[in-house]
């Protein structure tokens, strides 16, 4: 798979795909096949075919898939709640100094991301939960690579930036347009494309990560 500026191209290899995101803007009927298409993008960069972001495809195929993906995540966020909440539990119980409960959150809260992106991936990559839900073998990924995670971590923050810096300095030119229309429309078109542009990226990069981390850790699905 290719490098970091792979990942910021990625996004406007495919300009339909910048307006597809904006789905989201339409509850239920705009949600489920946004996540389908997202999902499709994911299991394409899984295969290699990273060059391009995909068509969007046909409506209800993304529909049905995405609402299967929207319910596996809502299941991994639920307990990821519920085990955050339990550690948060424990150590007020315990009565552990802030400094090392909040030390120990972020520690957590960085398992648990990584964890859940592993687990998110194996879904996609295998399209069944129950196989996805393999905890001996997300544990066995993430334990061997979860220094790759960290700097695949640092490599969205810096890139997101990069990003936003795009729009940011655009903005400050939309400032000499002489029309307050003109600047409004500018700006409106920059946030239209950057918003999804970034999404893209970051899945982008955690896929990537997954794909790397298989290997390192010799895990079969």
């Amino acid at each position: 798979m290719d490098t970091f500026e792979s990942a910021i191209k990625y996004p406007f290899s495919n300009p339909k795909s910048l307006i597809v995101y904006w789905l989201i803007l339409v509850p239920i009927f705009g949600w489920f096949p946004l996540m389908g298409y997202i999902f499709k993008i994911s299991k394409e960069i899984l295969k290699g075919n990273y060059k391009k972001t995909p068509d969007f495809g046909e409506y209800w195929t993304n529909f049905n898939i995405g609402f299967r993906f929207f319910a596996f995540l809502f299941v991994i966020g639920i307990i990821t709640v519920i085990v955050q909440e339990v550690i948060g539990l424990i150590f007020n119980l315990l009565n552990i100094y802030l400094s090392l409960f909040l030390f120990s959150g972020m520690i957590t809260g960085f398992i648990l991301s990584g964890l859940s992106n592993i687990l998110i991936m194996r879904y996609v990559e295998t399209k069944k939960a129950e196989r996805a839900f393999n905890l001996k073998k997300t544990w066995k990924i993430f334990s061997k690579t979860w220094s790759d995670y960290f700097f695949t971590l640092l490599k969205i923050f810096v890139g997101t930036l990069v990003l936003l810096i795009i729009p940011f300095i655009a903005f400050l030119i939309t400032l000499l347009l002489p029309s307050l229309f003109l600047q409004i429309m500018l700006a409106t078109i920059i946030m239209l494309i950057m918003v999804p542009a970034i999404n893209y990226f970051q899945i982008f990069l955690i896929v990537e990560y997954y794909v790397n981390a298989k290997k390192v850790s010799k895990v079969k699905n």
